[in-house]
């Protein structure tokens, strides 16, 4: 996935949240994060040792050995770290 399709994705599930249509306490993505690594815990970063945080739902193991790993990862810190990348800045606020 590219950077902005990955921040067009996290800001419609913002707009989601901001319109009552998802009833979580805050917005999020699920992502499926390739990793090489062999074991997984409970939390994983979305850019490897950087970046949001995001909590492990599942993880498959893969034939080459390393794991697809499947986690939730709260929409707006993706979309702060994404700006902060692209150098734009961006106000999120929650309606």
């Amino acid at each position: 996935m590219k950077p902005m399709e990955l921040f067009d994705l996290c800001m419609d599930a913002i707009d989601r949240f901001n319109r009552g249509e998802v009833f979580a306490d805050r917005p999020f993505v699920m992502l499926t994060i390739p990793r090489a690594s062999k074991s997984v815990g409970k939390t994983i970063r979305l850019f490897g040792k950087t970046g949001p945080i995001g909590d492990v739902a599942t993880a498959h193991r893969r034939e080459d050995g390393g794991l697809d790993v499947v986690a939730y990862f709260p929409a707006v810190p993706i979309v702060q770290t994404l700006s902060r990348m692209v150098g734009t800045k961006v106000n999120v606020r929650r309606a």
